[in-house]
């Protein structure tokens, strides 16, 4: 069984039209056989090559009910014809789907013996005729420091498009969490998301890419969410955060297993870096206890971090490699 699709790729508002091919191994056609094909999509992600730094379309955790499932466009219980093939059209309305997909045409052929044989193809459907690209000069940087970023777009053969007005909004987000009386006397705490808008501005692509400064004044959670429109009518979306240390107070998300989240400013580092990580404190002020950790405590110290998001520096020596872990302890007393 043979399934293919008149193109390599789509964007949707296209017309997707393919065919499904049964032979025997002996060669003959598979003459009026029954067939059962459908057409489904699935969610996947697209970048160009030569723009890696960049990055293309929203992030879904932002989202904690953001839903990306595998879906059947549409299905049906056929015949072969004479020349053992069948054909299929589908159009992929605008706002149908969101973003790029990976559609698959599936085909299931029974032969009059009962044995069913299958065939598939897939293509990618692009989310718009253009994408946003979206690349900051870090992901991790403190107040009253000016950040860098750079807006591109690009077509779906990964080339520079001007004259696209890119609409781009800064959130600072964060948690409203209170703790819920349960049965048994126990508290558990509930958290709840607020993104206040920080900056907003509308940016025109062009053949270079579009760069602007944001420079933060409190500590925190951001996130660039920046829109666009095709001509068909096509959302555009990109998404890109970024960490700002300082010592104001922050509300972070609170869990009820006492763990305190750690954000380093890189992955990966070699002996003579620093490394800068950001502590999601509950407290405004807190004594705490740092300890470089590896098979033993290798080193540790303690300090007084004053705010949320405090930055701790850690200087990595050759004895670290290949990898240590670090870990925050705080200490707070009872308050009345």
């Amino acid at each position: 069984v043979n399934a293919r699709l008149d193109r390599k790729s789509y964007v949707i508002g296209d017309t997707l039209s393919g065919a499904i091919v049964a032979r025997y191994l002996f060669g003959g056609t598979m003459k009026n056989a029954p067939l059962n094909w459908r057409l489904s999509v699935s969610p996947t992600s697209w970048s160009p090559e030569g723009f890696e730094a960049y990055t293309f379309g929203p992030m879904y955790w932002l989202s904690r009910f953001a839903g990306r499932a595998q879906q059947v466009l549409t299905s049906d219980e056929t015949e072969l014809d004479d020349n053992g093939s069948a054909t299929m059209r589908y159009a992929i309305r605008v706002g149908q789907l969101f973003g790029p997909h990976t559609v698959t045409l599936e085909g299931d052929a029974t032969s009059p013996s009962r044995q069913v044989i299958s065939g598939r193809t897939s293509v990618l459907v692009h989310g718009a005729e253009y994408y946003i690209g979206i690349v900051a000069s870090t992901t991790f940087t403190s107040v009253d420091s000016t950040l860098k970023y750079k807006l591109i777009s690009v077509d779906t053969e990964g080339k520079l498009v001007a004259g696209v007005p890119i609409t781009m909004k800064l959130y600072r987000r964060i948690w409203r969490s209170v703790r819920r009386a349960e049965t048994g006397g126990r508290y558990y705490w509930t958290s709840s998301v607020e993104d206040s808008l920080t900056e907003q501005t509308t940016v025109t692509s062009a053949s270079t890419p579009a760069e602007q400064l944001f420079v933060p004044k409190n500590p925190g959670f951001y996130y660039f969410d920046c829109t666009s429109q095709d001509r068909r009518g096509n959302a555009v979306r990109t998404q890109e955060y970024f960490y700002v240390s300082g010592s104001g107070y922050v509300a972070w998300e609170r869990s009820n297993d006492d763990r305190i989240e750690l954000i380093a400013d890189k992955r990966n580092y070699k002996p003579g870096d620093v490394a800068h990580v950001i502590v999601k404190s509950p407290y405004e002020q807190a004594p705490a206890m740092i300890s470089i950790e590896r098979e033993g405590i290798l080193s540790h110290y303690r300090t007084l971090l004053v705010g949320s998001a405090p930055q701790i520096d850690i200087p990595i020596r050759k004895e670290y490699l290949p990898n240590v872990f670090v870990s925050v302890v705080l200490l707070q007393g009872r308050v009345e």
